[in-house]
């Protein structure tokens, strides 16, 4: 993730002629598989120096840091059909949601919003016995929104699942 005119250590201020790249590495498998990876400064130095010289502007700084992740939590209600299986739709529902709210597997801006429409699709994709999700609301952070909210990540964060509730 690389965005021209930011230095991660100066959030808010516009940085003319640096260019922040936020780097998620592979995860080592050393590393617990339900928090989020980690990147060295080792990495992220290598990082910069590397776009720096290879593929940098010329005279602009590159800067390489990890990104922030906000834990997500999603609360939904699941309307299952007649005849399907309840819990098989609700695993099937976490996993769905697990996948598309990990940056290693998903496409995430740095800072994007969270939008209901879309998670509630990913929900109703999950299982062809899903029928319906008549409620789903996002906790980020431990901060609960209210249901049908779009909610925004904050400046240089990414999504990372979190326990959801169904």
């Amino acid at each position: 993730y690389a965005l021209s005119g930011v230095d991660p250590a100066f959030p808010g201020a516009n940085r003319p002629g640096t260019v922040g790249v936020f780097v998620v590495p592979f995860r080592h498998p050393s590393q617990p598989p339900g928090a989020p990876p980690v990147t060295t400064s080792e990495t992220l130095g290598a990082v910069a120096r590397h776009l720096a010289r290879a593929v940098g502007p010329l005279g602009a700084r590159v800067v390489a840091a990890a990104p922030r992740y906000e834990e997500v939590r999603i609360e939904a209600t699941l309307s299952v059909s007649p005849g399907a299986d309840p819990v098989a739709a609700e695993r099937a529902a976490r996993a769905a949601l697990d996948l598309w709210l990990n940056p290693e597997t998903a496409d995430w801006r740095i800072g994007a919003t969270l939008r209901h429409a879309d998670l509630t699709h990913v929900v109703l994709d999950a299982d062809a016995g899903i029928a319906a999700v008549p409620f789903l609301a996002v906790t980020l952070d431990g901060i609960g929104f209210p249901a049908c909210a779009d909610v925004a990540l904050r400046r240089f964060s990414l999504p990372w699942p979190g326990r959801h509730r169904l």
